[in-house]
Parts: C-alpha cells; structure tokens; sequence
C-alpha cells in the first residue's frame, strides 16, 4: 500500500467511526442546564472533521485527466469491439449509448448517424470502425462541462460509428439491470403518445433525462422544479413509505404464525430491500444511492437499537460515497444532494413546534427555498422567487400520484394485464402537471424581479448558507438576526462596464459565431452560433447560460449577419426566451419579421457608437457575401464584426469604404476560411488584433494555414475561442482583451 492511500484509508475509517459515535445517545432522563448547547458543539466537532477529511481527501486525490487514449488513436478510424453498456437514444436516423471496449475499463460516448442502421439495445456487441474524438469543453461560464462529466463517468473519448455488426450479446448482472430498465421503457413507448410526458416518466422512474426537450427542461429550471426529474430523496421517501406500509400490514397479520417476529423491523428490511431494488432500476444516481446508504444506516440502527441522527447519518453516507469514487467531488449533484437532506435535518431539529403537518409542510419549503438559493446561484447561476409555491404543487403532485402510478401501471402491465385507460388517465394527468410547470415558468419570465441570475463564488456560498442558516435558529439564539444581510449581495448585481465603455464577448460556440456586446444598460448580440444536428442548439447550451452567469437577463438587440446554421441557429431559441425589442439581419427567410441591415444603420448606447458598414444598395451578393458588417466604436478604439464575408464582399468594402474599414480588432471572416482575409482587406483594416472563431477538430479544417500566416506576417496578434471565450474591454483611450475562464 502507498503512503497516500495509507494516509487516506486511516482518515476515512478515524472519521467514520468517531462520527458514528453519537453522544445525543447518551442524553440523561434530566438534562442538566446548556445541554442543547453541548450537543451543539459536538456536533460542531464532527462537522469539523468531516471539513478536515475532505480537505485531506482533496490534497490526496489524483489529478483529473482528460483522457488515457494516446494522440495517435484520435481522428483516424479505428476497428474495435464495443459492448452496449446504456439504454440507447433512438432516432429515425441516429443513435446513441455508452459503450465499453472489450477487455478495457473505461467508456466511449458513441453516436452513429445512419438511417438504414439496425436499431442497438443493452448488451448488443458490436464490431466497429470508429473515429474517436476527445471529450472536449467550450469552457464557457456557465454552460455544462463535458469534460467533467466524463471524468465522472470514466468516459474517454467520443466515438462515431462508420460501420457496425452485431456479433454477440454480452451476459452479465449489470447488463441484466440495464436490460429491465429498457423493457420498462418499452412499456412506456407501447402506452404513452406524447413524447415529452413519456420522457417525464422515464426520468422519474429510470432516471432518463436525455429525451426531454430544452424547452421542457428549461421549465422546470425556470419554475425551480428541475429537482423533480431527478430520482431524489422525495421519490425514495415515497417508495419507502409505500414498502413500510404494504409490508408491516403483512408482517402483523404473520404474527399470529410467527409470535416472535418483530413487525416493525421486518418491514425496515423489506423497505431497504425495496429502495435498493428501486435504486438500480432507477440507474443508481447520486440522489438515490445516498437514499439506500441512509435507508441502511436507519435501518442498523433500529435493529442495533442505536441512536443516531439525520445529521450524523448524511454525514456517514457522504464519506462513504467519497471514499468509493473521488471523482463525486466534481459533481455538483452530490453537494446540493446532500446539502438539501442536510437543511431537512436542520428543520428537524430547529424548526418543528406545531404537529400541524400542512403547516410543517410549508414551514419547511419555506426553509428550503431560503436555504438552497446560495447553493443554486453558485452552481446553475439562476433562482427563481416563485419556486416556493411551485414546489409547494408539484412536489405532492409529482410524489404522491404520477411516481405511485407510474410503479404500479408498470408492474401491472409487464404482468399481462391491460391498463389502457390507466395509462390514458396517467398521461392527461403528467400533461396537467407539465402545464402547470410552463406556467411557472411563465411567471418567471415574464414578471419582472421573480427571476434571480448571476454566479457567485464558492466561498459567497458558504457565507451566505452559514448566515442563513443562523438566521433560523430559535428564538433568543446570539447572531440571528445576522440572517437578514444574506439577501443583499444576491440582490446587488452591478454593471461590469460603466457609460463610454463597452465589453465584447467572443463566445466558444465550436464551429459558429456569436459575440456579446455589453454596454452599461444594453445588450446585443451579434450571430447565435450553430443549430446541431442531434436537435438543439448554441443558444441553449452556451449563450443563455451565459447571460445567466453574469445575470444579463435582457437582450435589447439581435444581429443575425446571414441565413448560414453557425450564425443563426440559435435566433429563434433567443427570440422564443428573450424578448426583444430591434433585430436585424441579411436573410428574412431564415430570420423572419426582423429589420434588413443596410449601410447607414446608426445607433447610440451608454456613449457607445454602432454603425452598420454593409450590405449597401449596389451590392449584389448573396449568402456569405451578404453578411451584416457591423462597426463598435468607442472614442478612438474599434472592433469590426463582419459574419463571413468572402474576398468578393471584400474588395467591395475596399471600393465603397475604405475609409471607415480601420479598426483595432478584426472579426476573422468566415472563421480563417482560405477565401476571406485578403491580402488588400488586412491592409485597409489593419487591425492590432483578431479573433478566431472555429470549432475544434472541425471538418473543414478552419483556420486555412495560409489565412494564419497572412495574420501573422501582418504583425497581428491573434487570439482563438478553442479554450474558451475571449473577451475584450474597450473605452475611448484603451483596449483590454483576455481570454475568459
């Protein structure tokens, strides 16, 4: 054994015995004076040491890499076999699943797009020809990090199938799982027409989110429900709650056969039983797998008679997790997982005088509305106000009718028996549920003030939590009333860029463009970046996400510089979200009921100046050549926009406006393409800096070598959005520009 795994075993076990030590066990029939304060402190201790094994464990731990694949097996095809290790997403002509190379220990994310392709499933082995691909990041603030979740998921690469043939099915438990995870899919499909209330079922009883649409998932962000598309605590307390009932009916009835049976701990081991047989077929996410280790520690220590709390429990679980897979401590599920069965515990024992079970109820989503925003606003950079009441509906609606008739339809049903008006029944029911998360989300959108955006810090967070939570001690406790400061950074959210300054943001959308441009009191934003062909788009993923982290919740205009998918794919998802007052573009076809850009097209925001240079009534050009040219300036410093123009639109500005064409930072046309970037156009710009954007490994292979050494024999420096967005502050007498992590 290593020194470090030696050091890190002995911390694990220290910890996890002294926290299963509990000395409120120990409390006498007559407490003497400042006992709660004792206990207080004790369990201060604890948490403490918990703090002290995850600093250790964060120290010990390895580095996360990005990959165990050499250079050499990426981009070149690749004959492999592949073990079907997932439920497969199934379109008319794609496909795709995780799979796990013969005799290796880590996954590939696998897609293959073809139409007349056999239709993949669970143990499926298949001979292949690949193309691997890193798992790559746009490391944009806010947007999901991919590369991150292939760490977790000990994903190494991404894979596209050229050719394939089933040569086997692979046996073995976990398969097995998988495979009863897919019939039940199956039964969804055979009984349920609408799509997405049949990927809302799917996500609350097998844990599948990847067939729910944007908008859908986007809904329950808003309304601040996205919790319950996940298999939670709330799901496993009502499946347990089932099992305990169903079971200790039994068990008491068996008493007369059996006297010396214990009823109630006969039926605790049935409940475990039962969460853990729900868990695996709910594909044994962090939320439920902290539900069966708790349902196992509670359940010890009945049979052992031990006391122990909800607290110390967490605690136990959590430590548990970690010491099994280091990698849990990237994932933003375990904090706020965890986190949210810590503030119940908190409730338990602070908050609960009344035996009204209405009123507990709400005091209690009270609490946790107030106690999960720092949370929230650090990981996903957006609350909402109306989520108290939200939850308050859905949470019952989702608990105690949809999940119990969900399980029972589908147990029913793989029994043979038919159910057709049931699951009609159930599928008007999830509708309803659905409309009332729209709506929410509605009221979210569009009532000024419900919607909270920005990111804080890790360290904001833990403040603010802290001070929450002393916030709602007891009455007479010291500090309290310290609660009522936790709300004003949250609701402080100030400019980055004052009157006269402007802030462009050249954003990682892959292959595409989409620019930011900030100024004190406005917003535009010039291209929308690509639309993908697996359905979505950079709107969604990237841009959003964005305004979000910096809590820019207002677009003022919209400039689509041409119809081309990597410039407008994202317009409508814009334009459905936001609501926007002036867009613009060269292409009404592809962006309807919007403005033509022209030459002479002036506007004025917070002393910043922008000026339409092109298309002009004597050009002629269409598509690329067409593209919206846009000029910011800001006293004597300039950056050009201009979408993909070709050397044809070039040497059109060159006759018509050689005079206006000089600027500080260049847009590079057509993302570096060999038929841009002339020789006369880098002469009439002469910027001091341009900026690539392209996508990564992309099949055109931008930027041309040619194009990057034009740029460079011209002694401009040039920046790239491959590793993230590049952003550049400029005033009337100075120009920054940085890459932005």
């Amino acid at each position: 054994m290593s020194v470090k795994a030696f050091i890190f075993s002995k911390i694990f076990y220290v910890s996890f015995f002294y926290l299963w030590y509990d000395v409120s066990a120990l409390k006498p029939l007559s407490p003497p004076p400042f006992y709660s304060f004792f206990i207080f402190a004790e369990s201060s201790m604890r948490l403490l040491s918990i703090m002290l094994f995850v600093a250790c464990l964060w120290f010990f731990m390895p580095e996360k890499s990005s990959s165990k694949l050499p250079d050499q097996f990426f981009l070149h095809p690749v004959s492999t076999v592949l073990t079907v290790t997932s439920l497969v997403k199934h379109d008319k002509c794609y496909q795709s699943f995780m799979a796990q190379p013969t005799g290796k220990d880590y996954y590939y994310q696998v897609a293959w797009y073809q139409c007349s392709s056999f239709f993949v499933h669970v143990g499926d082995i298949l001979e292949s020809k690949v193309v691997l691909k890193p798992v790559y990041s746009s490391n944009s603030p806010g947007a999901f990090n991919a590369q991150e979740w292939a760490q977790q998921n000990h994903v190494v690469a991404r894979a596209t199938i050229k050719s394939a043939k089933k040569i086997g099915n692979q046996k073995s438990a976990s398969l097995n799982v998988q495979r009863w995870r897919e019939r039940i899919d199956r039964l969804f499909e055979k009984n349920i027409t609408d799509p997405q209330v049949k990927a809302v079922l799917e996500s609350l009883t097998l844990g599948i989110t990847h067939r729910l649409s944007w908008e859908t998932i986007q809904s329950f962000n808003l309304s601040g429900t996205r919790h319950i598309l996940s298999i939670s605590g709330s799901h496993m307390g009502m499946i347990a709650m089932i099992a305990y009932g169903v079971f200790f009916f039994i068990f008491r009835g068996l008493i007369v056969f059996l006297p010396r049976m214990n009823a109630h701990h006969a039926a605790m081991v049935m409940v475990v039983l039962s969460v853990a047989a729900y868990s695996v077929v709910s594909g044994g996410q962090i939320p439920t797998l902290r539900a069966f280790f708790m349902a196992i520690i509670s359940m010890m220590s009945i049979l052992l008679s031990r006391h122990s709390s909800l607290c110390y429990r967490i605690f136990l679980v959590a430590l548990v997790f970690i010491a099994f897979d280091h990698d849990l401590i990237y994932s933003p599920s375990f904090y706020l997982s965890f986190y949210a069965v810590f503030l119940i515990a908190y409730h338990q024992l602070w908050l609960l005088p009344t035996k009204k079970k209405i009123y507990a109820y709400v005091q209690l989503n009270v609490f946790l509305f107030i106690g999960l925003m720092p949370m929230s606003l650090f990981f996903f950079s957006q609350y909402s106000l109306i989520t108290l009441l939200a939850n308050v509906i859905a949470i019952p609606f989702a608990g105690f009718l949809i999940l119990p008739a969900t399980i029972f339809l589908s147990i029913v049903t793989a029994l043979g028996c038919s159910a057709h008006m049931a699951w009609r029944g159930l599928e008007m029911a999830t509708q309803f549920f659905l409309s009332s998360v729209h709506f929410f989300s509605w009221i979210t959108l569009h009532v000024p003030g419900v919607l909270m955006t920005g990111h804080i810090q890790w360290y904001q967070a833990i403040i603010l939590s802290l001070v929450i939570l002393l916030s709602f001690l007891p009455k007479g406790m010291p500090l309290r009333f310290l609660g009522i400061f936790a709300f004003i950074p949250m609701l402080y959210n100030p400019s980055p860029v004052n009157v006269g300054q402007a802030r462009l943001v050249f954003l990682n959308v892959g292959q595409g463009l989409s620019v930011l441009i900030k100024t004190k009191s406005h917003l535009l934003v010039y291209d929308t970046g690509p639309k993908f062909f697996t359905g979505g788009d950079v709107a969604q993923s990237i841009i959003i996400p964005y305004l979000y982290y910096h809590g820019w919740k207002n677009i003022d205009g919209l400039v689509v510089s041409h119809g081309d998918a990597d410039h407008s794919g994202g317009a409508k998802t814009l334009r459905d979200q936001f609501t926007i007052p002036l867009v613009w573009t060269s292409d009404l076809k592809r962006v309807p009921n919007a403005i033509l850009c022209e030459r002479g097209q002036e506007w004025h925001w917070d002393g910043v100046d922008f000026k339409m240079l092109y298309p002009d009534a004597s050009a002629t050009f269409q598509g690329n050549n067409r593209s919206c040219v846009l000029k910011i300036s800001v006293g004597k410093t300039s950056a050009l926009l201009v979408g993909d123009i070709e050397v044809g639109a070039e040497n059109h500005l060159i006759d018509h406006l050689s005079d206006e064409l000089s600027t500080n930072v260049l847009s590079v046309p057509h993302h570096g393409s060999k038929t841009s970037s002339s020789e006369n156009f880098l002469n009439a710009t002469h910027p001091s800096y341009a900026i690539f954007s392209y996508g990564f490994l992309n099949r055109f292979h931008f930027p041309h070598p040619v194009v990057v050494q034009r740029y460079t024999e011209h002694n401009i420096q040039t920046f790239v959005t491959e590793n993230g967005p590049i952003s550049l502050d400029m005033s009337a007498t100075n120009l920054t520009i940085f890459p932005e992590q």
